[in-house]
């Protein structure tokens, strides 16, 4: 808090500063509605729903959720989702640029990227010309298939500007300058002629087209041919043009008159798939099928491949002219690479081959491998690629300088091929003994037999380590002695989980529903599970595949939903990341025992609560975030707005005081006014002549005070508000992201909640069935505010704590005084209702907050406070509306004889019906008295905006739920009631018991949990028996005693647990799960 006397004299009054005043004058209309009808109003709302991710109205019902998509035969538009600008080449005179466009089939209605319109625009204002159709207005694809959507390119041209040289006019590397004062003009120059098409060839999976720019030389005054128009036709026609070009501008000589062509190479993928790859390296040979390398169809330029220094190289593309001169000592007569030798022996000694030549080790390529060879990419000669060609083993091909060759397999060497350029990828599968997965890999074998080693042994763990850490292939295990018939052995090796796809039916199949018929049966099983209250037979491959291998999810959808869950990553209110939280979603969901409300309905519904779509996050992304900060951000200056309540809103949002320079100034003892500077306390520490002091605490930016006659006054702050901002959530989550941009991930707008409770207390272990009330509202403790050490750019970090102040039951009148003086900023936070979050916040009813916030302060001269919720309200629910990500608490901290911790992380919620709740409203206040002093006839306050029973109604289906028990208190209780109820000695000092008759007591679900939610030191504290004395070991196959839930190890005889065993033998791995073609 803020001490009068410890006023600085740097904070000084700032003419700059505003008071947070409003014009009294102005009529309010109140209620629970967030529209403001004003022209030109539209202050930061209060709505902002927060669900949870795993990290870590007016009382109606709403509208009717929109019916699931149906395929129909009329045709869908190819929709622009994004572009890519390259930079400006020339050529003789003439400037050009390429504009790359990329396209989606989408529903109809869908509208292209708004700004693709705009950037075509502002290049015409610029003077650039393009060719008709720069829109691409009228294709179509298939609803169903989702194509063909063609991608194209714009070709743009313009006279290039007197003042560029012969350099690259946009300075890249340098460029080549301007003309030098006083220059004299050229005599004679080059000059563009013709644009010559050369004959179409085949490499790999690409079609590729030469075009040949001729070149006369010619006296001045005279202009090159613009062949923009040319290559445009050639675009339309699904043709890939080259971003970029060299500086080919030259003089010549008026008498000699030698101008030198030039080649660009456009390409697209050929409508028939070619075959398969060429070797890469000596010792393994050429995969089956492999095609000559060299340049197919007499192309105008061709390439041999020779060795240097042990390396293989591959020329840059040459005319036979070229290859003519180098062989002069035997030169052969020709015209054409068709009639270049095979190979040769070159003027210095090289050795030329039209194939491959071994230079070292290394194996054979994998089989549908591209060929190596070399194309030109539109830049005329290239420099000689480099071919590093390993030591055999892994056939991994990579072209580095962007343009990748994914091959997995192969019998050879790690090959690296340097100096492609333009970012292609090509992603082609394994071969010969390459790596297992690989897409051209068939192993008809099973990994889990006995005799397969295909995996590796870096997962091996010794027998004595905890038994639930037993991790990595079953080969391995079974190496290790290992019992699998008494074990429940996880593993997280996904190359070996990969091989457990072999389909079954869904037993939930709807229409309606995300999955296919035919799903992977490790997914059934699970699906199963959630039908028979868990009691089903399973192993621990099944389970490792549904925990580890997220194939079971994305594999198993509807192909037709997949891709809608891929779009809406671009058009929900929540999060850029939805496709990754709707994938454990759905885990979650099926651990629940929810999965079946999750439909195509559902999916309609969210995309239904955001009317537009966000941009996409790329390299310039924040640039684009530049531009979303000037659209979308929002005054928190009371009088920019017109309509009374608006300026009452906006007046009651709360902003801390540090981050708009809130200050008050006061006449000091020698007579001169000073500044105090308010913290974000809001409190100021008055000292009284008597010395003693007394507390003055700020509020809406006003201070009360009482003068020396005892009369009260109301000092207005002044602070930077006049140039403060906020977001609605929803475009403040889009933010976070584009600020972000691909270099750090995407990062929501998000905080963190936590709540603990005393170890001895056992609350993690005993506590559950608590009836939870409807709702719990928690407020700021503002002296608990602390700015946290971040070095991030464009983030801050703030931490606070919370205390319950209302819950149901209590008074309308203490949830009023709650709420009264704020706006906002304030969220309604939901909790699924079984989370044992809620049985740490019933003990202790504080919570601590931890935020990212922005820090943007000077875009566009704005300052942008951070969005610290005054207050909250938590929610508990069932329903997947209000918990759509089916998020889950985090257990932070699990030490005897410290706090337990468990924390959320919440996100803005992706649908309207959980978004758009509201717990507050803004009322007429009686009272009648400004904030700023005086009387308001139209004063304001906030109020309970909703009746007890409201989001009881909507969040638990009108049910009273009552919390659940965590996984680490079923099992520690488990294994507490088997120590109680057998003997468990005889395996050295202490007590032990066997992994297999542990989750013999565990359903599918919650061994899926124990995995997925129980961080790794605590579950291994549970298994090495530091909070029972009972350790858990796996069975070896030499140990003689299998299970210790035996009649002869009961305690009191004939009591036992046998009715509460799901089994009491492993289900064993069966071939029903193998996909035995590829594993996938």
């Amino acid at each position: 808090m803020t001490h009068l006397e410890d006023f600085e004299d740097t904070c000084s009054p700032d003419e700059s500063g505003s008071p947070n005043d409003v014009e009294v004058r102005k009529y309010s209309e109140c209620g629970r509605s967030t529209t403001i009808t004003g022209p030109g109003d539209d202050p930061p709302n209060d709505i902002g729903g927060g669900v949870i991710i795993d990290g870590p109205g007016d009382g109606d019902p709403p509208d009717p959720p929109r019916p699931p998509p149906v395929i129909i035969d009329d045709p869908c538009p190819c929709v622009i989702v994004d572009f890519a600008i390259g930079p400006i080449y020339r050529e003789e005179g003439i400037c050009y640029r390429v504009i790359n466009v990329f396209r989606e089939c989408k529903p109809v209605g869908t509208p292209d990227d708004p700004g693709y319109a705009s950037t075509l625009a502002t290049f015409h204002n610029d003077g650039w010309s393009f060719g008709d159709n720069p829109i691409g207005f009228g294709d179509t694809c298939d609803c169903a298939t989702g194509g063909p959507c063609t991608n194209y390119s714009i070709i743009m041209s313009k006279p290039c500007p007197d003042d560029i040289g012969d350099g690259d006019p946009i300075g890249d590397g340098g460029g080549g300058g301007g003309a030098a004062p006083g220059a004299p003009a050229r005599k004679c120059k080059c000059v563009v002629t013709e644009l010559q098409p050369g004959t179409q060839y085949k490499t790999g999976t690409r079609c590729y087209f030469p075009l040949m720019i001729i070149k006369e030389c010619r006296e001045e005054p005279v202009d090159s041919i613009d062949y923009s128009a040319e290559l445009q036709g050639f675009a339309f026609q699904g043709w890939q043009i080259p971003t970029t070009s060299p500086n080919t501008e030259n003089d010549c000589d008026c008498a000699t008159g030698g101008c030198p062509n030039k080649i660009i190479t456009l390409w697209k993928y050929c409508p028939d798939d070619v075959g398969d790859g060429d070797p890469v390296g000596g010792g393994g040979g050429a995969a089956p099928g492999a095609p000559d390398p060299s340049l197919i169809n007499d192309p105008v330029l061709c390439s041999y491949f020779y060795c240097l220094d042990g390396q293989l190289l591959q020329s840059g593309p040459k005319n036979a002219e070229y290859w003519n001169q180098q062989n002069s000592a035997n030169p052969p007569v020709i015209t054409s690479c068709s009639e270049l030798l095979p190979s040769f022996t070159a003027n210095d000694g090289t050795e030329y081959s039209k194939t491959v030549i071994p230079c070292g080790g290394g194996g054979g390529a994998a089989p549908g491998a591209p060929a190596p060879s070399i194309v030109p990419d539109g830049i005329g000669d290239l420099d000689d690629v480099v071919i590093d060609v390993g030591g055999g083993g892994n056939g991994d091909t990579s072209f580095a300088d962007g343009s990748i060759f994914d091959t997995e397999g192969g019998g050879g060497g790690d090959t690296t091929i340097d100096g492609i350029l333009n970012g292609d990828v090509f992603d082609t599968g394994g071969g010969g003994g390459g790596t297992i997965g690989g897409d051209s890999t068939s192993m008809d074998v099973n990994p889990f037999d006995s005799v397969a080693t295909s995996f590796g042994s870096n997962n091996i763990t010794s027998p004595d380590a905890p038994a639930d850490l037993l991790v990595g292939s079953l080969s391995n295990r079974r190496a290790s002695g290992y019992d699998l018939e008494n074990n429940i052995l996880f593993t997280n090796n996904i190359d070996g989980l990969r091989y457990m796809r072999a389909s079954g039916n869904n037993p939930i199949y709807s229409e309606n529903n995300l999955f296919k018929k035919k799903i992977f049966n490790t997914l059934s099983t699970l699906l199963r599970s959630t039908l028979t209250d868990g009691l089903v037979p399973y192993n621990g491959d099944e389970i490792s595949a549904f925990v580890y291998d997220d194939a079971v999810i994305t594999d198993n959808l509807k192909p037709l939903v997949k891709k809608y869950i891929d779009d809406l990553a671009y058009k929900n209110t929540s999060s850029y990341n939805f496709p990754v939280y709707m994938v454990t979603a759905l885990k979650n969901a099926i651990i629940r025992g929810r999965v079946q409300d999750y439909t195509l309905t559902f999916l309609n519904e969210i995309e239904a609560s955001h009317s537009i779509t966000n941009p996409r996050i790329r390299g310039d992304s924040r640039l684009v975030a530049m531009a979303f900060i000037e659209n979308y951000r929002k005054s928190l200056f009371p009088k920019n707005y017109s309509a009374g309540e608006s300026q009452r809103r906006v007046q009651m949002y709360h902003s801390l005081p540090t981050d708009i320079n809130l200050k008050v100034n006061v006449l000091n003892q020698h007579g001169e006014y000073v500044c105090v500077c308010i913290d974000d306390t809001d409190d100021i520490i008055i000292p009284a002549r008597d010395g003693s002091t007394k507390l003055a605490a700020s509020l809406n930016e006003f201070l009360s005070v009482t003068s020396r006659d005892g009369v009260d006054n109301t000092l207005k702050l002044s602070s930077k508000r006049k140039n403060a901002y906020a977001f609605d959530l929803p475009k403040l989550s889009t933010l976070h992201s584009l600020l972000a941009g691909n270099s750090r991930g995407l990062i929501d707008y998000s905080f963190k909640l936590a709540t603990e409770s005393p170890f001895d207390e056992e609350i993690e272990v005993s506590s559950a069935g608590n009836l939870l009330k409807e709702a719990y509202l928690i407020k700021i403790d503002r002296r608990s505010i602390k700015s946290l050490p971040n070095t991030t750019q464009d983030f801050r970090q703030t931490s606070c704590t919370y205390s319950t102040i209302w819950e149901e039951g209590d008074s309308t009148e203490s949830f009023t005084a709650g709420v009264e003086d704020y706006y906002g900023p304030r969220q309604i936070v939901y909790i699924d209702a079984l989370d044992p979050f809620w049985n740490h916040f019933l003990y202790s009813k504080k919570i601590s907050a931890t935020y990212t916030d922005l820090k943007i302060d000077g875009v566009f001269n704005g300052v942008y406070p951070r969005v610290i919720n005054m207050d909250m309200l938590l929610v508990p629910t069932t329903s997947v509306r209000y918990n759509p990500y089916q998020g889950n608490s985090s257990l932070d901290n699990y030490t005897t004889g410290e706090p337990v911790v468990r924390s959320v992380k919440v996100v803005t919620s992706p649908v309207a019906q959980s978004l758009n709740e509201v717990y507050a409203q803004i009322q007429f206040d009686s009272d009648r008295e400004a904030r700023q002093g005086g009387v308001d006839n139209f004063a304001v306050q906030s109020t309970k905006a909703y009746e007890d029973g409201y989001f009881r109604k909507r969040a638990t289906d009108n049910l009273h739920v009552r919390t659940g028990r965590s996984v680490v208190g079923r099992f520690i209780n488990t294994i507490t009631r088997v120590k109680d109820t057998y003997s468990l000695g005889g395996r050295g000092p202490g007590l032990s018991l066997p992994q297999r008759d542990l989750y013999s007591f565990m359903k599918p679900k919650e061994v899926c949990e124990f995995l997925l939610r129980i961080p790794n030191a605590t579950r291994s504290a549970i298994i090495n028996g530091d909070f029972t004395g009972v350790k858990v070991f796996a069975v070896e196959s030499g140990d003689i005693l299998k299970t210790y839930l035996t009649p002869d190890r009961e305690k009191v005889k004939g009591v036992n647990l046998d009715s509460l065993r799901i089994f009491k033998q492993v289900a064993q791995v069966s071939s029903k799960y193998f996909d035995r073609d590829k594993g996938r």
